[in-house]
């Protein structure tokens, strides 16, 4: 039998609550990236999941926004065990990079 509880435990709120980061394909197909693990807006976001892996690995994934003189500063930061493949170690920052210039292209 499954049970879900709601209340406080110790202080700590549970609230019966899903949030998801999920990439959307089109055409009705999607791919899970990771759970939100911390919102704490408007610093900072932290995600827990396969991000762009489809086999065995888990990530955490953090995003952290400073306010600088002109601007935001992002900072990320991506951790993962599991079964990496080579192709994924060699290019993964090259490819966090191509992520984060096209989302700049928004606010620039």
């Amino acid at each position: 039998m499954s049970r879900k509880y709601v209340g406080v435990v110790n202080a700590l709120s549970l609230r019966k609550r899903t949030a998801d980061f999920c990439r959307d394909r089109g055409n009705g197909v999607g791919h899970l990236w990771g759970h939100v693990q911390v919102i704490k807006a408007p610093v900072l976001l932290e995600l827990s999941g396969p991000v762009f892996m489809s086999y065995p690995a888990i990530n955490h994934v953090e995003v952290k926004l400073d306010q600088v003189a002109g601007g935001t500063k992002v900072t990320l930061r991506h951790r993962a065990i599991g079964l990496l493949e080579d192709a994924h170690r060699q290019n993964i920052s090259k490819g966090w990079q191509h992520y984060l210039d096209n989302i700049s292209k928004d606010f620039v």
